[in-house]
């Protein structure tokens, strides 16, 4: 919460959260692009506001708040990035616009033709190092999730993505956090960095996801296999599916 914003919504939420747009609301800014996966090896973007409105931005994965950086011109950039920018009202008894965020993946020429058999997943933290076991309460790695799921048995990085959202990331394992292929825990969050449920490959809509990695499993079956296996003699098991993953 912004502790700097005061003030009265005009529509009353007894008992639910309050609002974050609608009567009483700055309307948000809009994106030049749409968030997405792209093979540009820079991208222009604009953002457009209300008029007399300051639109506000982050780049860093953060709320924008009524001291982020203004928002003054066309932004030019060459790596992954996400955005997020919400416009500040000049005129009294308004409140700030929703959070608007969109995500870029400029895709490397030598990834940017291939495909694969299974889903393929993209985690990109825009150079940030992922952090390890972070703990309860602690502020992982923020970043966006894309996921491409198999159309007619392949997946492809040139399709439109099935899901692309933000997320924070952490590498867990005592051990296995030393190993070459790390595990991951994912959460998928909104624009305000609350859990997001979503459905990814299939699977029930969830927010918080485990990219494992059974390093030490050589013919990568055993795992997964063991799952299977319990499944199958009646009993409750994890819901999994086989990844690649950039």
């Amino acid at each position: 919460a912004d502790q700097n914003l005061l003030g009265y919504f005009a529509t009353l939420t007894p008992r639910a959260q309050n609002s974050t747009s609608g009567p009483g609301f700055t309307p948000e800014p809009a994106f030049s692009l749409p968030g997405g996966v792209y093979t540009n090896s820079s991208l222009i973007l604009t953002l457009t506001g209300p008029p007399e409105a300051t639109i506000r931005y982050t780049v860093n994965g953060t709320v924008p708040t009524n001291t982020s950086p203004v928002y003054s011109g066309a932004i030019t950039f060459t790596t992954n990035l996400t955005i997020k920018a919400r416009a500040y009202p000049s005129t009294a008894g308004l409140w700030p616009s929703p959070v608007v965020a969109r995500s870029f993946i400029l895709l490397d020429p030598s990834a940017a033709n291939f495909s694969s058999e299974l889903p393929v997943l993209i985690i990109s933290t825009e150079g940030r190092a992922i952090l390890e076991n972070v703990l309860a309460g602690g502020q992982r790695t923020k970043g966006s999730l894309v996921v491409f799921d198999t159309i007619r048995g392949r997946s492809s990085l040139r399709d439109p993505p099935h899901f692309l959202g933000l997320a924070d990331f952490e590498i867990f394992g005592q051990t296995s956090a030393g190993w070459l292929k790390k595990p991951h825990n994912i959460e998928i969050q909104d624009e305000l960095g609350n859990d997001k449920a979503v459905s990814l490959l299939g699977m029930p809509a969830e927010a918080d996801w485990k990219v494992r990695n059974p390093f030490s499993d050589k013919f990568l079956m055993g795992d997964f296999l063991g799952h299977e296996l319990f499944e199958k003699m009646g009993h409750y098991s994890l819901r999994r599916k086989y990844v690649e993953v950039f």
